[in-house]
Order: C-alpha cells, then sequence, then structure tokens
C-alpha cells in the first residue's frame, strides 16, 4: 500500500497492477525518489516520480500524474527538465505525463 495524492494517481496505479497482472510491464514503483545531479556529479536536488515503470526489454519509463491546474507550477517542470536530461540519448529511459 502507498499513499497517492490524486485520483487520477489512484486510477494510473490501478492500471499499472492491471499491466503487471497480465504481464505487459515487468513491475513499477510508487512514488519514487530520484537525485538530479549537478555538472559534477554532485546531488543538487532531489525529485519524486509519480510512477517509475519498469516495461519489458529493459525499458524504464517514468510518469507523471498532474492536474492541468498545476502543470505548469514550479518546480516540477524544472525537475522534469531535470531528469530527461540525466538520460538524453539514452533508448532505456521513456518519459511520459498524463494530464487529467
Amino acid at each position: 500500500s502507498h499513499p497517492h495524492d490524486s485520483g487520477l494517481e489512484i486510477k494510473t496505479c490501478f492500471e499499472f497492477h492491471c499491466e503487471k497482472l497480465a504481464d505487459l510491464i515487468d513491475d513499477f514503483e510508487s512514488p519514487k525518489q530520484v537525485d538530479l545531479l549537478g555538472p559534477s556529479g554532485a546531488v543538487v536536488a532531489t525529485y519524486k516520480v509519480d510512477f517509475v515503470v519498469h516495461c519489458k526489454g529493459g525499458i524504464t519509463e517514468y510518469v507523471e500524474c498532474k492536474g492541468n491546474h498545476i502543470k505548469h507550477l514550479q518546480p516540477w517542470p524544472l525537475k522534469c527538465a531535470l531528469l530527461k536530461d540525466k538520460h538524453k540519448c539514452d533508448p532505456r529511459y521513456k518519459f511520459r505525463g498524463i494530464l487529467g
């Protein structure tokens, strides 16, 4: 059992549970704290990702669930951009936003 901040997260979590039971994904974590690194490799911030999905074939997908009323509020867009930059050009990582 884990807490969720919104109904959209609860719905998304249920969908991931179903995908796992159907063997469509390997597993998922929620929420997951991720370190964000600066240019020197030091941790400059942490980011709580709504879901980290471990897909078939070794792909890791970061999934954020955001209501339309908060999708542009800081620090979320900045931290999401830093996470994407951390894995840029690496095909083993995907990013998805679910807006509600």
